[in-house]
C-alpha cells in the first residue's frame, strides 16, 4: 500500500502511513524498504530515497539487486541524477564514478 501511494504521487501520504506503521510497533523489513527506495527513485524523490537508504543501513539490511541497479543507472557518470548524489548517504557517493 505504501509503494502504491508513492506510485500515485502521494508521497506525503505514504510517509505518514510509514510513520504510523512504525509508531504502532510494526517495523519495516528489507523488502519494503528496498521497494520504497526504488519507487522514490523512479519519482526522482532523491532526498526522500536517501532517508530510506539510511534506514536500510541502520538495520544492516542489504540492497536488493534491483535497487542497486537503479541507483547505478541514475547516479553513474552517465545517469540523469548524478548532480543529486550529495543527497544520498555518503556510503553511496561512489556511484558517481560508476559506469552503467
Amino acid at each position: 500500500m505504501i509503494t502504491n501511494l508513492i506510485k500515485e504521487g502521494l508521497v506525503e501520504e505514504a510517509e505518514d502511513m510509514f510513520s504510523s506503521m512504525q509508531n504502532a510497533g510494526c517495523e519495516p523489513n528489507s523488502r519494503l524498504l528496498n521497494h520504497v527506495v526504488r519507487e522514490l527513485l523512479k519519482k526522482n524523490e532523491i532526498v526522500r530515497a536517501g532517508a530510506y537508504l539510511s534506514k536500510i543501513d541502520e538495520r544492516n539490511f542489504s540492497l536488493e539487486h534491483l535497487t542497486a541497479m537503479l541507483l547505478v543507472d541514475l547516479f553513474s557518470s552517465k545517469g540523469t541524477c548524478r548532480e543529486h548524489i550529495r543527497f544520498l548517504p555518503a556510503k553511496y557517493h561512489f556511484l558517481a564514478e560508476a559506469s552503467p
